[in-house]
């Protein structure tokens, strides 16, 4: 099981670098470079009839590691498709 494991471990990368992403990167560094705020609590914008936020992305109400969340999706099928060609590639 862990000479498998060994030999297809490539398979994994597409998941650690969005976990990486999603952590780190979206995490840490833009939050502390997009701290702009644009809506101030309480107050009203000319033109608008609410002071809440509107939704920025549907895939953030879903949750990052949702099924709902097209990007995350798009990563596990990566993933399985590079599993199953290093698979293939280890029977030849």
């Amino acid at each position: 099981m862990l000479k498998l494991l060994l030999k297809i471990w490539p398979a994994f990368i597409p998941i650690i670098v969005y976990i990486f992403w999603v952590y780190v990167v979206e995490g840490v560094v833009l939050k502390k470079f997009l701290k702009k705020e644009k809506i101030i609590e309480g107050e009203k914008i000319v033109g608008e009839k609410t002071t809440q936020k509107p939704a920025e992305n549907p895939a953030e109400k879903a949750g990052k590691f949702s099924l709902k969340n097209r990007c995350f999706v798009t990563i596990v099928y990566m993933t399985l498709v590079l599993a199953i060609l290093i698979l293939i590639a280890m029977a030849f």
